[in-house]
C-alpha cells in the first residue's frame, strides 16, 4: 500500500482550508483512497471537500455516496457535504435536493446517495466516476466487491473509491483486503484527533477519559489502531448494592416488547458516573399492565422517560396516563458511544440487565466482519439504557469546522 507524502501544491481555493495531513490524499489518484482515522480526525469532512472540489473543476462527474443503510446518510455524509459547501463558500454553485439527498453542480456534475440495502439502485448506477463509502466498516466483503465492480469504464478523469472509517477490527474486510497484504492500487492516510487543531479541549478531555473507561474503544477511536478480534461491545461496569443518595437526576429508558421482554431501566447520574437499576423485565405485557407496573414501582410522573419511538401508540397511551414519556433518539452506534463516555455502576438486583450486558455483542456478516450494530438478541435492557442516556444527555455538539465527528 502506498503511504508516500510527497509535497505537492494545493489548488489556491483549498489552501488553508484543508488540514495539512490530508494534502497528500487530495493529490492521490489511486483507485482506493483509505482515510482511516479516530474520532474527531476530520476524515469525513475532508472526503466531502475532495468530492465537491472534483465536481466543481471537472464537468460531468457522477459521484455516489454510500452507506450500509441509506437513511443513515442524511445526518452523516449528506450533512457533511452541505457543511463543506457552506464552509468553503461554494454553496451558491450547488443545488442540494433534501428529499432525494442528491447534489448537482452548475457545470453538470452530479452526486447521488444510496445504501447497499437498496440493491436495485446499486445495479442501476450508470458509470459513476467516483464513490465515497462513509463508515466503510459497516459493509460486508461482498457488498464492497459489488461497489468495486460498478467503478469502471473510460473517463476523462481518474476513478477512485474513498473509504472513511474507524479501524474497529482486524476481522473486517478492509484489513484483509488492504492491510494484510500490499495492495499497490491503495493509498492510505491515517489520522487522529491530535492532527485536527480544531477539535477543542473538551473533546480532548473526553477521549482521554475514555482510556480509563474502555481501553479497546480508546485504542480504536482515539489512537486509530486496529481493534482486536472480539465482537463483545463491553460496557465496563461495577456492581453496587444500591443507588447512591447523591444524584444529579433520575430518568428512565423503556423498550417495548410483547413476545420479547418489555424492559424498563432506571438511569441516574452524577457528573461522569451513571447508575443503572432494572425496574421491570417481563414478557406478554399489555400497555395497561405497563402503566400499572410503573405506578407500582412509583415512577414519578415528572421524571423523563425515553421510550422506543417505533411504538408511538403505546407512547401516547402512557402520556394519557400522565407519564412524561418521550420518543427516544434511536441512533444505535452513536448511542452506544455515548454510554461508553461514563463510568457505569449497576445495582446488584438487576439480574436480567447484568445478563444482557455480559452478552452484548456486535453483529458480524457472512464473512465474519464486524458491523457497527449489535446483535438483536437479549438486548432489551441495553436498548432502554441507550434510549435514556443518548436522548437525555444529548449528542455531542459538533462543529462543522473540519468535521469534528469524523
Amino acid at each position: 500500500m502506498e503511504t508516500t507524502t510527497e509535497k505537492l501544491i494545493l489548488p489556491h481555493d483549498l489552501v488553508e482550508k484543508v488540514l495539512k495531513v490530508y494534502e497528500p490524499a487530495y493529490h492521490c489518484q489511486n483507485r482506493y483512497l483509505l482515510l482511516m482515522g479516530g474520532a474527531g480526525s476530520g476524515k469525513s469532512f475532508f472526503a466531502a471537500q475532495k468530492v465537491l472540489h472534483r465536481m466543481r473543476h471537472s464537468a460531468g462527474h457522477r459521484f455516489v455516496v454510500v452507506r450500509k443503510v441509506a437513511r443513515t446518510i442524511r445526518n452523516s455524509a449528506f450533512q457533511q457535504l452541505k457543511d463543506v459547501a457552506e464552509f468553503m463558500g461554494w454553496k451558491e454553485e450547488f443545488k442540494f435536493s433534501e428529499s432525494r439527498m442528491e447534489v448537482a453542480h452548475e457545470n453538470g456534475s452530479t452526486l447521488i446517495t444510496t445504501g447497499v440495502d437498496d440493491p436495485e439502485k446499486l445495479k442501476s448506477l450508470a458509470q459513476p466516476t467516483g464513490i465515497w463509502v462513509e463508515e466503510a466498516t459497516e459493509l460486508s466483503a461482498r457488498e464492497y466487491r459489488q461497489l468495486d465492480l460498478r467503478l469502471r469504464g473510460n473517463t476523462q478523469d481518474y476513478l477512485q473509491i474513498i473509504f472513511t472509517f474507524n479501524p474497529i477490527s482486524k476481522k473486517n474486510y478492509l484489513y484483509s483486503q488492504f492491510y494484510a497484504r500490499n495492495n499497490k492500487n491503495a493509498f492510505e492516510v491515517k489520522t487522529t484527533h491530535d492532527q485536527n487543531e480544531h477539535v477543542g479541549d473538551a473533546y480532548e478531555e473526553m477521549l482521554a477519559e475514555m482510556k480509563e473507561l474502555d481501553p479497546e474503544y480508546y485504542k480504536v477511536y482515539a489512537l486509530a489502531e486496529w481493534g482486536e478480534n472480539s465482537n463483545a461491545i463491553i460496557y465496563n461496569y461495577k456492581i453496587v448494592p444500591r443507588m447512591p443518595n447523591t444524584l444529579d437526576e433520575v430518568l428512565y429508558g423503556l423498550d417495548f416488547g410483547f413476545n420479547n421482554p418489555c424492559a424498563m431501566v432506571r438511569v441516574a447520574y452524577h457528573e461522569k458516573d451513571i447508575y443503572l437499576e432494572e425496574v421491570f423485565y417481563r414478557r406478554k405485557l399489555t400497555t395497561p399492565q405497563i402503566i400499572d407496573l410503573m405506578n407500582t414501582r412509583q415512577i414519578n410522573q415528572t421524571d423523563h422517560i425515553y421510550a422506543d419511538s417505533a411504538n408511538p401508540d403505546k407512547i401516547t397511551e402512557l402520556q394519557r396516563a400522565g407519564f412524561n414519556v418521550k420518543h427516544a433518539e434511536k441512533s444505535v452506534f452513536n448511542g452506544i458511544s455515548k454510554v461508553k463516555e461514563y463510568h457505569i455502576h449497576v445495582v446488584q438486583n438487576s439480574t436480567n440487565l447484568l445478563n444482557e450486558l455480559d452478552n452484548y455483542v456486535w453483529k458480524t456478516d457472512h464473512d465474519g466482519n464486524l458491523l457497527d450494530d449489535p446483535e438483536k438478541h437479549n438486548d432489551h435492557a441495553c436498548d432502554a439504557i441507550r434510549y435514556a442516556i443518548y436522548s437525555h444527555l444529548g449528542k455531542r455538539k459538533q462543529s462543522i469546522i473540519w468535521g469534528h465527528s469524523g
